[in-house]
């Protein structure tokens, strides 16, 4: 399966961010692979475009900390549900959403 991480560093071992719009990092993981493509979120990135390409991957499932209204809009049109994580690794989450065990957001859980 194919993920879009929020995450605090570069590596799947790196904690997932608390929050999707300031994570720092954004892995696109594959679990099949063991394989991540990093994109450093810097004042030019897009979150949209980063949750289109993500999509575009074949990711259908976001893990972050928490999300914003227009980051939860975004990943519902791009068919992407929202995984929230607590302070664990991207590994672990990604773990957990394969045991059926991460909450699945069904709306925002931070607000703009």
């Amino acid at each position: 399966m194919k993920y879009l991480i929020a995450s605090e560093g570069m590596s799947i071992e790196d904690s997932v961010s608390p929050n999707f719009l300031e994570a720092p990092y954004y892995l696109f993981y594959d679990d099949w692979l063991d394989h991540f493509e990093i994109i450093s979120n810097t004042i030019e990135t897009d979150s949209s475009y980063v949750l289109k390409k993500a999509a575009e991957s074949g990711a259908r499932t976001l893990i972050c900390g928490n999300i914003d209204p227009g980051s939860f809009v975004a990943a519902g049109l791009s068919n992407m549900k929202v995984g929230v994580a607590p302070p664990i690794s991207g590994r672990r989450a990604v773990e957990m959403a394969l045991k059926r065990q991460l909450l699945i957001a069904t709306a925002p859980t931070v607000r703009d």
